[in-house]
Formats: structure tokens, C-alpha cells, sequence
């Protein structure tokens, strides 16, 4: 078993998932009050209201509805466990990580069939994916000229270089 050694964080600002350091104000607090266990009543009141306001938000009477504590993964896992086999589903990739979950989706609604005629990169009928654009430049700022175009759709909005050189 391999044993490592402690991880020691730097002070900075975690503005995403951990590791990260808790700002000593809110360590300070939880010492004074102490933290909540999960069969506490409060604690159970507040998780029964908030299925309750889920139910409500939704429509649905359904007892099963839920929320999940986590990071945005923890829901898209949720949403991709839902995916059958033969599953209408489409979805829109724009990047990296959108595209591997875009993989995902045509691997979980690809039929056995599907999967067999090419494992590592399904097509199955009942998936639609639409390509968009990532990381490019929103043509509602303000900062950004119009350039002659000869298109017949009229002006065009500078992207990329183009509107770095502008």
C-alpha cells in the first residue's frame, strides 16, 4: 500500500472544487457552533422542505425527487444515469470536457448493435449532436467593429484574431 505524505495547501483562492483552504473566519464559526450531524432534525426538516420545493418547482408529485450535494459533475452523473439504450437524447458539446460527455451519451443510448460496429466512437440513430462554438467571442460586446463583408447575408462580426486586429 502506498502511503504519500501529507498534502499541504498554499493559502490561496479555491474558486473551484477543493483542495482548498477554508477561510479561518468559517472555521472560527463552526468551533463556536459546532456542525450539524445528518439525522439531526433540523437537518432532516430542511432536506424534507427542499424535496417539497424541488416537487413544486418541477410539477411533479414524484416522492423520488431529490437534490444532489455536489459539483456540477455529480449532477451531469445523475443526468447521464438516466440514458438507455435506444434513448432519444441531444446533445450540444462545446468544448473538451463537453465533448467526452457528448461520447458518453452516444455510448449509454447506442443500442448493443450500435456499439458493436464501432465501440470507441458510436453514432447511434437516436443521438442528434450539435456542434457549438467554444470560446469565442460574443458578437453582442459592445468593443467590437463591423467589417466589410462581401457575404450576401450583409455585415459580418470579427472573431478571434481578426477582432484582436481590429
Amino acid at each position: 500500500m502506498t502511503v504519500f505524505p501529507q498534502l499541504d495547501i498554499p493559502e490561496t483562492l479555491a474558486a473551484g472544487p477543493g483542495p482548498g483552504n477554508t477561510d479561518p473566519r468559517v472555521l472560527e464559526r463552526f468551533a463556536k457552533t459546532g456542525v450539524a450531524d445528518h439525522m439531526q432534525a433540523d437537518v432532516l426538516r430542511g432536506m424534507k422542505e427542499a424535496k417539497l420545493m424541488l416537487r413544486e418547482l418541477w410539477g411533479t408529485k414524484n416522492v423520488y425527487t431529490y437534490g444532489v450535494a455536489g459539483t456540477g459533475f455529480s449532477g451531469l452523473d445523475c443526468v447521464l444515469s438516466l440514458i438507455l439504450p435506444g434513448d432519444k437524447v441531444v446533445a450540444f458539446p462545446n468544448g473538451t470536457f463537453s465533448g467526452i460527455d457528448s461520447l458518453t451519451i452516444r455510448m449509454k443510448a447506442s443500442t448493443a448493435e450500435e456499439l458493436a460496429a464501432d465501440s470507441l466512437n458510436p453514432k447511434p440513430a437516436s443521438v442528434t449532436v450539435v456542434e457549438t462554438a467554444h470560446g469565442h467571442r460574443s458578437p453582442a460586446r459592445s468593443s467590437m467593429r463591423r467589417l466589410p463583408s462581401t457575404s450576401p447575408c450583409g455585415p459580418s462580426w470579427p472573431i478571434g484574431r481578426r477582432a484582436r486586429a481590429a
